[in-house]
Order: C-alpha cells, then sequence, then structure tokens
C-alpha cells in the first residue's frame, strides 16, 4: 500500500532556485539533454534540493509536453516547492537570458548591416551547419 507523499519544506529559498536558474540560462551549454543533465547533478545529487522522484516525475511529465524539455522541467522543479510564483520565476530565469542575447544580437546586426566583415563572420556562421556539404574528415 502506497503511502501519500508528504509535503517537506524545502532547504532552499525561491532566490537560490531562481539564481541557479538564472545562471543556468545564461552559462549552461548544450542542447536540452545536457541542461537536464546539469538540472540533475546540481539539483539531485550536489545540492539535493530536489529529489531523485521529484526530478524522474518531472522529467517523464516534460517529455510527454510539447515543447522545450529543459525549461518545462525547469519551470516543474520551481513548482515543486514553491508553486505557481516558483514555476513563474524559474522558467522567467531561464528563458529570458536566451531572449536577451538574441535580441542583442540581431541589434548589433541591425546597427553593422553595412560592416561586410561582421555580415560575413555572421552568415558564415549560420549558412556552414546548413549547407549539408560539410565533412568531418578531409
Amino acid at each position: 500500500m502506497e503511502t501519500p507523499t508528504q509535503i517537506q519544506t524545502p532547504t532552499y529559498s525561491l532566490a537560490s532556485l531562481t539564481k541557479y536558474f538564472l545562471k543556468l540560462g545564461t552559462l549552461g551549454f548544450g542542447g536540452p539533454v545536457a541542461l537536464i543533465g546539469y538540472m540533475h547533478r546540481d539539483l539531485v545529487e550536489d545540492k539535493a534540493w530536489i529529489s531523485e522522484e521529484e526530478y524522474r516525475e518531472g522529467l517523464a511529465l516534460a517529455q510527454l509536453a510539447p515543447g522545450p524539455l529543459a525549461a518545462q522541467l525547469g519551470i516543474y522543479l520551481g513548482y515543486v516547492h514553491y508553486g505557481v510564483p516558483g514555476a513563474t520565476l524559474t522558467g522567467l530565469a531561464f528563458v529570458l537570458p536566451s531572449f536577451v542575447m538574441v535580441v542583442l544580437l540581431g541589434i548589433a546586426c541591425r546597427y553593422h548591416h553595412s560592416r561586410f566583415d561582421l555580415h560575413q563572420k555572421i552568415a558564415g556562421t549560420l549558412h556552414y551547419p546548413l549547407r549539408g556539404d560539410h565533412r568531418l574528415s578531409p
């Protein structure tokens, strides 16, 4: 017979969790699988803010829903102990750094469009992976 999960008071503050997701959203490198791996390592293993059960439940729900996996898991982890305010703050902290970076890159492109060297660097960076004719070996 299963016992209902007991509500535990968190050992961390909402500000600490928000700060963590702001840092992960700003400096986290890799795709969603890498980011959820960082979350597990940091929040479950190292800091023990989130239990393994809570993490797995959040990951399962995030995989079921369409959309960005890492962001959805982060939002769920904010919701676990802090409800809607936690989900809102962790979601914004995780997503806003990427949004700001893209906006700043767009502004830089807009105001420096006449600089041919900058245009070539940006176009080359975007074009190379999309060409399809690149090779890993000579």
